[in-house]
């Protein structure tokens, strides 16, 4: 009499979001395997030598540049409190841009900074 295998059905999702160019470095790296779907490169990738990479450190964060981040955001915050409370009047639409202005800046340096660090660990 012959036995059936039993065959392990995947019931469990996980769902996660990832940055533009971390998509196409993951899609990119799929297109140059031998794997049909890019969820079994990714499953492949997840569980690959699981031991070796649940072991070692993470990479800490450059403090110095967590500590401006966190000043940037305090000024931030004061600038924001200050024009909602009307002290500057008509000048405040001006603030508002210029605010604007800064926050874009910054995002620009963090990616900047994100992208530096993803060619050094590459």
């Amino acid at each position: 009499m012959r036995q059936i295998k039993k065959v392990k059905r995947r019931v469990k999702r996980v769902e996660f979001r990832l940055t533009e160019m971390e998509y196409k470095h993951l899609v990119n790296d799929y297109q140059l395997s031998e794997l049909p779907t890019l969820t079994d490169y990714a499953r492949a990738m997840l569980f690959k030598d699981m031991k070796s990479r649940v072991s070692r450190p993470r990479k800490t964060t450059d403090e110095k540049l967590i500590n401006q981040v966190k000043r940037v955001g305090n000024n931030i915050n004061q600038i924001a409190r200050k024009i909602n409370s009307g002290e500057y009047g008509e000048k405040s639409e001006e603030l508002v841009y210029r605010l604007e202005l800064a926050l874009k800046n910054l995002e620009k340096s963090v990616y900047d900074v994100q992208a530096h660090q993803q060619k050094e660990e590459e």
